[in-house]
């Protein structure tokens, strides 16, 4: 299990004392009520469970007025491009999660579409930056549209499961 809040006072020490009595993980979130990673581990150790969950979320109103004016523009999809580059940001979170990663034994970092418009290519990202391999083949057209992703992922099929 695990327990989201979003109202910074609620970070206490009771909270992950609660949390970690009954073995279920803190969500630290990236939210604009929140004091994100870095900051929370300047609060509390917010290690309550043998695992790490991390969420980027981002703002969601000016995400969504980007969307807006993307639609104003023409645009029938929401969440097809990357609105905002945000690699800067996730860079600067590395070695708080490796951190984690190291107590924990196992991170969960999840991305939330109002973070910078598409949730996949962020998460090839930070597991590109944290040294993760990123599994699977991807399209062509996936690293041609998101080319910051061209020295993360495989565009190639492995022979093995190329069909004849």
């Amino acid at each position: 299990y695990a327990v989201e809040v979003r109202n910074a006072g609620w970070l206490d020490e009771g909270l992950v004392a609660l949390l970690a009595e009954h073995r279920a993980a803190l969500v630290i979130s990236d939210y604009f009520t929140m004091p994100g990673l870095a900051g929370v581990r300047q609060r509390l150790d917010p290690l309550t469970t043998d695992f790490a969950y991390v969420r980027f979320l981002g703002a969601r109103k000016p995400m969504d007025a980007l969307i807006a004016r993307k639609k104003e523009q023409g645009s029938r999809r929401e969440f097809d491009q990357l609105l905002v580059d945000r690699t800067e940001e996730m860079r600067r979170s590395i070695p708080d999660l490796k951190w984690l990663t190291e107590r924990a034994g196992r991170l969960m970092v999840y991305f939330n579409n109002h973070f910078a418009s598409k949730a996949v290519v962020n998460a090839v990202m930070i597991k590109g930056q944290l040294g993760e391999p990123v599994t699977g083949t991807y399209p062509k057209a996936f690293v041609e549209r998101y080319p910051e992703t061209a020295s993360i992922v495989s565009t190639e099929m492995a022979p093995e499961l190329a069909l004849e």
